[in-house]
This record gives structure tokens, sequence and C-alpha cells, in this order.
């Protein structure tokens, strides 16, 4: 019979709380555990933050911010750039922002730059969202996946 595979978790609210102070913020935030997941509050919103497996890190919108029902999926922080992002590229001066290469391997390491990426795409796309409460992009990504 073969091992089952279990990498190490290297997620804490330390390490979380760490990185946030490497960035400069336009609003105050707030941190605390829920769970195995850590939840960042901003004025307007609150985003859970996730470390998944080999220490892939994501962030969540709960529902209630989007207006999706409980029986739908919670909105990932990659979807919310995505639609953002579209609408951004078709400014000729916009630039992708440069997020960290993060290695296969789960790490320490891999977390701290996860977060960093989550904070740049924050940052670069969201903060209308964690400063003034505008989802105003959820209406076009509904659009978007519920096409047929």
């Amino acid at each position: 019979m073969e091992e089952m595979y279990y990498p190490e978790t290297y997620f804490k609210i330390d390490i979380l709380n760490e990185i946030l102070k490497e960035f400069d913020w336009p609003c105050p935030y707030e941190t605390a555990r829920s769970g195995a997941d850590i939840v960042l509050y901003f004025p307007k919103c609150e985003l859970l933050i996730i470390e998944g497996f080999d220490s892939h890190m994501y962030a969540v919108f709960p529902n209630c911010y989007t207006g999706r029902n409980d029986m739908q999926d919670s909105l990932k922080l990659s979807r919310a750039v995505g639609v953002i992002r579209d609408k951004k590229m078709k400014d000729p001066n916009y630039k992708d922002p440069l997020l960290h290469e993060l290695d296969d391997d789960p790490s320490l390491d891999k977390v701290k730059d996860g977060i960093r990426n989550i904070c740049i795409l924050i940052q670069t796309f969201l903060l209308p969202c964690v400063v003034d409460g505008d989802f105003s992009w959820v209406d076009d990504y509904n659009k978007e996946c519920c096409r047929s």
C-alpha cells in the first residue's frame, strides 16, 4: 500500500501580519483566526486567506460581500482579478504587476511569497473593494461565468 502524501503547512497569523506590514495600506486592517483559515478584515470587506495543498496561498471573498448565495462558491481573489484585469488591459498604458515566482514544493518561503502576491493583487486591482466596498465587478463576473 502506498503511503499518503501530507505536506507540512506553514501559514500562521504572525506570518500574515509580518507580510502585511511590508505594504503601505490606504486603510486600517485587522487579522483574526477562523478555524484553519485567517480572516483579513478591511473597513468595507473581508477576505479569507487560506493555505491550500503544497503551500498554495489563495484568498476568497465571503458571499455576503459579493451577493452570491450559499449554494454558490465564494469568489476567489484570482477570479476578481481576472475580471478587473480584463477591463484595465483596454488601457494602452496598463502593465501587469510583477508577482513573485513560486516554488513547486511547499515551504515557508512559498507561503510568504504567496501572501505577497495576494497583497500585490489587492493593491493593484481591489482597493475599491477593501476601502469603499465597491463590488461592481461582480456583475461582470456573473455575466462572464454564466454565459452559455
